[in-house]
């Protein structure tokens, strides 16, 4: 494992690029990308379709965990009713055995469903944006096509779930659901913060400004400093960018398995240079600026520090 002064050291050295990227792109973020803007370079294109990938397969697998391993919800829910119980009523304080027993039964069946339907949102957002780069929005568009969809998507989910409860150890388990509960924490957090910033910003993208078929505004007279509101549009902060850096809850791995432990340095460095390519790719794209992907890259790496700490470090003592 690293050290704590070394992860330290890897954590600030990210944030201190990712400001210097910053302050580049508040002076300079039209001049980059009117240099290096091309919509037709293979490598953005292959980015621009498969980059999120890494989030949206959060939800799936982590749900699939937490199904094969909800016994530990069970309990934890039923020594709260217990305690409830305990304070609401004095005379009868404990609930029978086969009272506790029907009340773990209907948790079971609760958590299981719960999962299974987190499980199917999960999968269909990865399915869905995987399967419609090979397909033609005439063909999405059929009732066929729908069916077709929904059927994989409750297949995968009860395979996967099914797979992971007679395939995986309870050992094992047991150390990936505090992976599983970060996975799901991230994906909430890039939702309740990239859309409303986009939305409170409304920065335009440089690709829209450089097609004459959508402004028609070659002097790019519609470009705003990310710190100003824009003239409509969703270019900050880089969502892409933020979920490439879901790559960085690998390092979730070093602390729940063995087999990973000595692999910190190799899996922040991978993750590091992943996110730094798709966001370089954004600019090629014309979709995002410098300043665009640096802020993306500084919330999507924050959204993995606080699953690692609240729900591996924290919540990993608390299983042991």
């Amino acid at each position: 494992m690293m050290k704590k002064r070394e992860y330290i050291l890897w954590v600030v050295s990210f944030y201190v690029l990712t400001l210097a990227l910053l302050l580049m792109g508040t002076f300079y973020d039209l001049q980059i990308d009117k240099a290096i803007y091309n919509p037709e370079n293979a490598f953005a294109l292959f980015l621009q379709k498969y980059g999120e990938v890494p989030r949206f397969a959060l939800w799936g697998p982590a749900a699939a965990v937490l199904y094969a391993s909800r016994e530990w919800e069970c309990k934890k829910t039923l020594q709260a009713l217990l305690f409830l119980r305990r304070k609401t009523n004095k005379t009868k304080p404990e609930f029978s055995e086969k009272v506790q027993t029907g009340l773990l039964e209907v948790a079971n069946i609760g958590y299981g469903v719960g999962f299974l339907v987190l499980g199917y949102f999960g999968w269909q957002k990865l399915i869905k944006n995987v399967v419609k780069q090979w397909l033609s929005d005439e063909a999405k568009e059929t009732v066929l096509y729908q069916i077709l969809l929904v059927t994989v998507i409750l297949v995968v989910d009860v395979l996967a779930a099914w797979a992971v409860k007679r395939r995986v150890r309870p050992q094992t388990l047991e150390r990936l659901k505090p992976l599983a509960y970060g996975g799901i924490v991230y994906g909430i957090l890039y939702r309740v913060s990239i859309d409303p910033i986009k939305n409170a910003v409304e920065r335009t993208r440089f690709y829209e400004m450089a097609d004459p078929a959508i402004y028609n505004d070659q002097s790019f007279s519609m470009f705003t400093p990310w710190y100003s509101h824009g003239f409509g549009g969703s270019s900050f902060p880089s969502g892409h960018t933020a979920s490439g850096a879901a790559t960085f809850l690998s390092l979730l791995l070093c602390d729940t398995l063995d087999r990973f432990k000595n692999r910190e340095r190799l899996f922040f460095a991978l993750s590091w240079i992943f996110t730094w390519l798709l966001g370089f790719s954004r600019m090629i794209m014309g979709r995002h600026f410098l300043s665009d992907i640096a802020v993306g890259a500084m919330l999507g790496f924050t959204f993995a520090l606080l699953a690692r700490e609240l729900f591996v470090r924290r919540f990993w003592k608390k299983v042991k």
